[in-house]
């Protein structure tokens, strides 16, 4: 069985530390603070969701600016499948629905695939969801250690 990592803070005490070793990854596209107001194209569900979803992505940490397009299109192909299960059912049973329109109801199954596919990609789905990795928040050094790099010289 392999070592177990240490951290960084371990590496600087015991003075093995290297940080040409160290990876550094840099956030490349920075983080939203706000939901941006939903885009006009979409309808009742869609803003719902846009504001709902997109909210606890922030929280999360997971959303950028970027990632507003995919979400966007996540939150059409919602829009897109709830208006045709709508015209499906039309009053109707959802079985009765497709016996009558088979090509909608294709065209809804098709929007919910697309939906599933992009929720995916957003990590809502319990699956994906341990694919996601966010980077912890930096924590406030402990007094300890703040001492132990005076003493070191700053490490």
């Amino acid at each position: 069985m392999a070592r177990p990592k240490l951290s960084k803070e371990k590496k600087a005490l015991k003075g093995t530390l290297r940080p040409c070793r160290e990876k550094e990854s840099p956030e490349i596209f920075p983080l939203l603070q706000k939901m941006p107001p939903a885009p006009t194209e979409l309808k009742k569900s869609g803003r719902a969701l846009w504001q709902k979803l997109g909210n606890q992505l922030i929280e999360a940490g997971t959303l950028t600016n970027v990632d507003l397009h995919a979400f966007t299109a996540l939150c059409v192909s919602v829009d897109d499948a709830e208006l045709l299960k709508n015209e499906l059912c039309n009053g109707k049973t959802l079985s009765k629905g497709i016996k009558e329109n088979p090509g909608l109801y294709r065209a809804y199954k098709f929007s919910c695939e697309y939906s599933r596919k992009l929720f995916q990609e957003f990590g809502l789905t319990p699956k994906s969801r341990n694919n996601i990795s966010t980077a912890p928040p930096k924590k406030e050094l402990d007094p300890d250690t703040k001492k132990m790099r005076e003493l070191l010289g700053g490490l």
